[in-house]
């Protein structure tokens, strides 16, 4: 991974020598208003005239006449740049700097101002590194963690650390930040044009196999992560079809119900691909725990990032890079979609009942706790688990937290309704939408970034997953009598290469035990963690309500693993990053 940070200067004509603390020795290239270091060889291209200084960061595939289109409409010049990239324009003569970032934020962005400038970098621990003094938490930020697991870029839980937005850019003056949007995914509108199921199916297949063949054919060893599901599964069928047998590594957990190993084993032998299993206890998550903590810039509370933190190194010992099929339920309909398109049916029918109908069903489900049914068709979406996310609600972080002001009791609304309004499609595709803008980005992918930047995610490359937006909601979520099933077209692209118990089989999410650790094995380090807390972060949370939350989850009268898992999270990193100790 090649980690780098800029030094900005917009208002003197030169750039000082000693605005950067170079403690690694990095590697360090100069520019007109720009100082670059970066810890390994860094791909990137420049540009420079009397008005601008440019540096395009994690790529060197830019049109030719970029300047000129840039000075033209800076909008148009990024919009042909590939998927990965950060840009960084000094526009010298307004004193602004133009930071951008590429529409899925595969690169991590972040920046600062110092006395001089700006600071721009892939992690905010090399940010940190530039200040003699520590940073400080953002604890008006706390709430959103608790709610989400991760915080929406520009927000941090760094004071005056920023994230850039995926897609936009963030024009930064002396005085002023304003961002803008310049990547704008156009998706499905009603009454367009749309391909047959036919042309769709045929298209999606094409730009898989066409997002999958560049690696393939690079001269890199590839391998895959197979998790025995229709995406992985898709990525491994086409490079068989291309003529290469790619190692497939597979992940099993003791105590995990949802084992998809033995699937993944058979469709590993359907498409000749050696599969590797690795065998992993609670224990060994449990390990890799404290080096994720220093490893990632804030927390990431996904247990998955354990695991998928073992499963890359087990991988990386027999092949350079991997695929993977992550982004696959974003961008093709799966996870919860069925269950949401069950519910939107359910409520347009009763709404369609006459009012004294709907009242007798409505106290009907009240008592019987089924009251979700009656919910406003406009706000599907906006308080459901979007991507698995949902954790503390209002309630409990009125509970869980020392100050009042920091309750946000309509954060999720906030944040989510405004994703909403940026996009008007189909009910199911807004919700994709928001899954993409939000969880997507800030969970999924950060994971992948900071874990193995260098994987590939061909689900995500920006053809397929445009033309997919593009298609309406029936191409991704299917009914079958009262069934709704999720992921059709790429189900319907797998249906004559799978075998149908493999294809038909639902889906099931492998989660660290998490629940069941925390009880026994873990239940002294979750202890020590609890009352470290109390004692460190006493004027974040409520001590008396810590206690609550593990004394119900050990004595197994409530089910706080998610609950217990985010706030242990949160202190490791408080304690690695903020703290100190």
């Amino acid at each position: 991974m090649t980690d780098w940070i800029a030094f900005v200067q917009t208002t003197d004509s030169t750039v000082r020598t000693s605005q950067l603390n170079n403690h690694n020795q990095w590697g360090e290239t100069r520019f007109p208003h720009i100082v670059l270091q970066h810890s390994a060889p860094l791909l990137y291209r420049s540009w420079n005239n009397e008005a601008w200084s440019i540096v395009i960061i994690g790529t060197t595939t830019v049109r030719e006449d970029f300047l000129d289109v840039w000075l033209e409409d800076p909008i148009r010049a990024i919009n042909d740049c590939p998927d990965r990239f950060v840009i960084i324009a000094v526009d010298r003569q307004r004193g602004r700097c133009w930071i951008g970032r590429d529409a899925m934020g595969f690169h991590n962005a972040y920046w600062t101002r110092c006395e001089d400038g700006l600071y721009i970098s892939s992690g905010l621990k090399t940010i940190n590194a530039q200040f003699s003094s520590r940073p400080e938490l953002a604890i008006e930020h706390v709430s959103e963690y608790l709610s989400f697991r991760y915080t929406h870029a520009p927000r941090t839980l760094y004071k005056d650390r920023f994230s850039l937005i995926a897609g936009h850019f963030s024009i930064v003056g002396q005085h002023k930040v304003h961002d803008e949007r310049w990547y704008r995914p156009v998706w499905y509108e009603m009454g367009q044009n749309i391909p047959t199921e036919r042309e769709a199916l045929l298209e999606v297949d094409y730009l898989l196999r066409r997002s999958v063949e560049p690696d393939l054919f690079s001269g890199t060893k590839m391998g895959v992560l197979l998790s025995g599901g229709l995406d992985s599964s898709a990525i491994l069928y086409h490079a068989n079809e291309l003529g290469f047998e790619l190692d497939s590594f597979t992940v099993t957990i003791e105590g995990v119900d949802a084992d998809e190993s033995p699937f993944a084993g058979r469709i590993a032998h359907l498409y000749n691909s050696p599969n590797h299993l690795l065998r992993l206890e609670s224990r060994d998550l449990m390990d890799v725990l404290q080096q994720n903590v220093q490893l990632f810039d804030l927390p990431l509370s996904t247990p998955a990032s354990a695991v998928q933190t073992l499963l890359s190194r087990f991988a990386h010992q027999r092949v350079d890079k991997l695929f993977t099929g992550d982004g696959g339920d974003e961008v093709f309909g799966g996870r919860s979609m069925p269950i949401i398109a069950r519910q939107m049916r359910r409520s347009k029918l009763i709404h369609r009942l006459p009012k004294i109908s709907q009242m007798g069903l409505h106290r009907v489900a009240r008592k019987v706790g089924k009251e979700s049914w009656f919910t406003n068709l406009n706000q599907f979406g906006l308080d459901e688990e979007i991507g698995g996310s949902k954790v503390f609600n209002a309630s409990e972080r009125a509970q869980l937290l020392q100050d009042p002001a920091y309750i946000r009791p309509n954060i999720r609304g906030r944040i989510l309704t405004n994703f909403y309004q940026e996009i008007d499609s189909d009910p199911l595709n807004d919700i994709l939408y928001v899954w993409q803008r939000g969880w997507l980005v800030e969970d999924s992918l950060s994971r992948i970034r900071t874990i193995d930047p260098t994987m590939s995610i061909p689900i995500l490359n920006r053809e397929l997953r445009e033309y997919c937006a593009k298609l309406p909601s029936q191409y991704k979520v299917r009914s079958h009598g009262v069934e709704f099933y999720g992921k059709w077209l790429i189900r319907e692209i797998m249906k004559k290469r799978m075998p149908k118990r493999l294809l038909a089989r639902p889906k099931r999410t492998m989660m660290a035990p998490l629940d069941r650790w925390l009880r026994k094995d873990g239940k002294n380090f979750l202890a020590q963690q609890i009352t470290e807390m109390t004692r460190m972060e006493e004027h974040i949370f409520q001590p008396s309500c810590l206690h609550s939350l593990y004394r119900e989850h050990t004595n197994g009268d409530q089910n706080h693993g998610l609950k217990l898992w985010t706030l242990i999270l949160f202190h490791m990193w408080y304690k690695e990053h903020i703290k100190g100790t």
